[in-house]
């Protein structure tokens, strides 16, 4: 896949909900507005979660089941452990971008 194709593939994300992980340990969760070359992002109503595992990020914030009592103990747990403030527009510095999750494009 070329790099013209991969700014396109990511171009599809734009005004969806990413999680990007800092590497610092901190996550922002918030909407993606936009990115440049060098992989920079700007976010918007994004919330950062902190004390969250480097190892555990994608499924630490489990935000899938609305539910609470359908969560399992263990996602409880992780949740306690990951504390949160709302920041609304953040930028997140490439050189800083260890991951990038997104739910998969319908």
């Amino acid at each position: 896949m070329s790099e013209q194709d991969e700014t396109i593939s990511a171009g599809a994300y734009l005004g969806r909900v990413i999680r990007i992980l800092i590497d610092d340990g901190r996550l922002l969760e918030g909407e993606l507005q936009c990115f440049d070359k060098d992989m920079n992002f700007v976010l918007t109503s994004t919330t950062e979660y902190y004390g969250v595992p480097l190892n555990d990020a994608g499924g630490a914030l489990d935000t899938t089941s609305s539910s609470s009592s359908s969560r399992t103990a263990t996602g409880a747990e992780r949740e306690k452990r990951a504390s949160s403030r709302f920041l609304g527009m953040a930028t997140a510095p490439g050189k800083h971008v260890v991951k990038v999750l997104a739910a998969p494009l319908a």
